[in-house]
């Protein structure tokens, strides 16, 4: 069974690098943009939106970075991640 066929418009510079890269990763462009679609896209993906603090918003009027303050929670999607590998990773004891 053969999949429906798309005309994408892209600039010559983003097709030659997309072409290069499926070529190292050893699949076709059509794969790799599926693959990248399907990870922006799936419900399971989406990203975790990170609300400043605070603290962070005072820092940021101040001229601070919020990646500058101690309170900063700019890690706060490596965490999660962490937390749900260790919550669903654990052997039965």
């Amino acid at each position: 069974m053969s999949s429906p066929k798309l005309t994408l418009s892209l600039s010559k510079s983003v097709i030659e690098m997309g072409k290069a890269y499926a070529k190292e990763q050893g699949t076709s462009l059509s794969k790799l943009v599926e693959k990248l679609i399907r990870e922006e896209v799936e419900p399971d993906r989406s990203p975790i939106q990170v609300i400043p603090t605070d603290e962070d918003l005072r820092a940021l009027m101040n001229g601070q970075s919020m990646a500058d303050t101690a309170c900063s929670n700019h890690d706060y999607r490596a965490n999660y991640y962490e937390s749900r590998r260790e919550k669903y990773t654990q052997e039965d004891s």
